[in-house]
């Protein structure tokens, strides 16, 4: 029994500015002719409140050669700037006439081009001087890429000497835990300290899983 040629594609879903990514071919039937090949076209980056556009490709594969049944790879290609990048598939018999082409925008035949998520970062400035008996605190200003379920807590250590060490004998406050829900500021609990001294600032970033993503250093500015 013959079964028509046909084909099923599946474009790189997501990439990164400057990333490689690239485009698949699934050729099914037992009709595929001699010397049948295919061509891979990538057009855009476009921005993804447009509709499609496929006018002028910024890249063309090789023509692949097609024998028989199979998956077949476009080769991989980067872009500059992020948006949609709209990907079609056509298949060539031996003397050039299209066999089957896909269509601009097909479902999974987008690539979507995002930025680098900016670096996690975070600058504190606690309160620099208080009288005994007066409340302090610490701030953060956090910038950057903030994952979901990440948490900050501050810690304040008590010291004797000249030099910062923020050893655990030394903690004596550690601050409610505080949910981030994106870049901005955060300050930590109120607290009175109990004697004259210097106390040195810590906090401390950690993801959904409990790991540090952050940690400032004992003795910071």
């Amino acid at each position: 029994t013959e079964v028509p040629v046909s084909v099923v594609t599946q474009a790189t879903p997501e990439a990164f500015v400057g990333e490689p990514f690239s485009d698949t071919a699934l050729v099914q039937g037992t009709t595929i002719p001699e010397g049948a090949y295919l061509v891979f076209r990538a057009y855009g980056p476009h921005q993804e409140d447009t509709d499609p556009v496929c006018e002028t490709p910024f890249y063309v594969s090789e023509e692949i050669p097609v024998t028989q049944a199979g998956v077949y790879r476009s080769g991989t290609t980067t872009v500059e700037t992020a948006g949609n990048v709209y990907w079609i598939e056509t298949l060539y018999n031996a003397d050039g006439e299209i066999i089957t082409e896909g269509t601009c925008g097909a479902p999974g035949e987008t690539t979507v081009v995002k930025e680098h998520p900016e670096e996690l970062t975070v600058k504190t400035n606690a309160v620099p001087t208080v009288m005994l008996g007066e409340a302090a605190h610490d701030v953060a200003t956090v910038t950057g890429t903030v994952p979901d379920g990440a948490r900050l807590r501050f810690e304040a250590y008590r010291q004797d000497g000249d030099t910062a060490t923020c050893t655990p004998e030394e903690l004596v406050f550690t601050s409610t835990v505080i949910d981030l829900d994106g870049p901005g500021e955060y300050a930590s609990d109120e607290v009175i300290f109990e004697a004259v001294g210097t106390y040195y600032w810590v906090e401390t970033v950690t993801d959904e899983d409990g790991t540090i993503l952050h940690r400032g250093v004992c003795g910071a500015p």
